[in-house]
């Protein structure tokens, strides 16, 4: 674990505050649907 961050989180992330896995779920899908885009864009392009 980083020990920068053990003083901010406490423990693991259990102790995360509510907002912090919403923030991840969207962050990860919005990477995914880039990621989706780029795959159709490379496939239409060839």
């Amino acid at each position: 674990m980083d020990p920068r961050t053990v003083g901010r989180w406490g423990t693991g992330a259990k102790e995360a505050p509510d907002w912090v896995l919403p923030m991840l779920a969207r962050l990860l899908r919005e990477r995914a649907a880039d990621a989706s885009e780029l795959a159709r864009q490379i496939e239409a392009s060839r």
